[in-house]
């Protein structure tokens, strides 16, 4: 009996040490494409936010059907969507691009008054110019160059992040049942019926 409880509790331990392992490999590969899993993430909750509207707009009689297809409700809401930010911005963006032009003819003033004050205040020594603080700002203007391709690689990335999100927003609104039946098979057969439920109550949480 003593042996056999041995045996029990190595084993037991065993599993743990198991267990832990393979949880540990399963975070470190989420810590790695942490970002690919955030865009999953995002494209997720925008798809079981924006799928009541999609019903709604799937009820909406047509001329030539009786209801509007899944993929056409949805390309309404993407258009209106779309369309309500670039409005957005087109009236942001005009008052925003005078005052920074604003702000850049007078760069020069605002710079010297600046320096003034510091000097007045003891917290600068001497006068530099425009070009002199540059050059001798941390990094230089010779970093200038790579600081603009960096800037520029990092909005790429942010332009092709949205575009993925609403691809996967898009294909998961059109699959989405057969999405919800595929997870639901993941859970053992008894307990299916309560997965569903529960993933119905969170999709009404979130779309609400």
């Amino acid at each position: 009996m003593t042996t056999r409880t041995t045996e029990d509790s190595r084993a037991l331990i065993r599993y743990a040490i198991v267990m832990t392992a393979v949880a540990g490999i399963v975070l470190w590969c989420a810590y790695i494409v942490r970002n690919a899993l955030l865009i999953v993430y995002v494209a997720g909750v925008l798809a079981i936010g924006f799928s009541p509207i999609v019903r709604i707009l799937e009820r909406q009689r047509l001329g030539f059907a009786r209801r509007a297809p899944r993929w056409l409700a949805i390309l309404i809401l993407y258009l209106a969507i779309l369309g309500s930010v670039a409005l957005i911005i087109a009236m942001i963006l005009p008052p925003l691009v005078d005052q920074a032009q604003a702000l850049w003819d007078r760069r020069d003033e605002m710079f010297e008054r600046a320096q003034q004050f510091l000097i007045s205040k003891g917290w600068l020594k001497e006068h530099f110019t425009m070009r002199e603080a540059v050059e001798r700002a941390p990094g230089g203007s010779g970093d200038a160059v790579g600081r603009v391709a960096r800037a520029a690689a990092s909005f790429a990335g942010g332009i092709f992040g949205v575009v993925t999100i609403l691809i996967l927003t898009f294909y998961m609104l059109i699959d989405s049942w057969s999405l919800r039946q595929y997870a639901l098979h993941l859970f053992p057969r008894q307990h299916r019926a309560r997965a569903e439920a529960a993933s119905r109550q969170v999709m009404e949480k979130v779309s609400a």
